[in-house]
């Protein structure tokens, strides 16, 4: 086979961008048990939280809901939250703190409120009574 006959790695990223079907087993995202249905594992109530909205309940996600929880009455910001949670686990990137609060901010699961020197603080947004 010549070398120009195989396809470059390069390729194959290129070509699986945007699809959920990775090239490789190396990035495989880490999920709790509620993100596999076939588990059948009682779901932690972050978790229905998180299926209820549309969200995979990643680690991440669960994580930073339950931080939130613990933290009720008070709004944490990213800082905070980082501080929290990497005391408790070993890799936790303020970047993926971040996105995470972006995201359940986004998905409607968080009260966003902009306290003094442009910083957002974050707060679990308390559920609609149900008649």
């Amino acid at each position: 086979m010549e070398p120009h006959d195989a396809q470059p790695r390069i390729i194959d990223l290129i070509t699986s961008f945007g699809s959920k079907n990775l090239t490789s087993g190396k990035h495989m995202m880490k999920h709790t048990a509620a993100a596999n249905p076939e588990a059948g594992a009682p779901t932690s109530s972050q978790e229905q939280r998180l299926l209820a909205s549309r969200l995979l309940p990643t680690i991440a996600r669960t994580r930073v809901l339950n931080a939130l929880e613990k933290a009720t009455p008070n709004c944490l910001n990213a800082n905070q939250m980082s501080r929290i949670l990497s005391s408790q686990f070993d890799s936790f990137a303020p970047g993926s703190i971040y996105r995470t609060l972006n995201d359940l901010w986004t998905a409607g699961l968080l009260v966003r409120t902009e306290g003094t020197h442009g910083r957002a603080f974050y707060a679990i947004k308390p559920e609609a009574p149900s008649d």
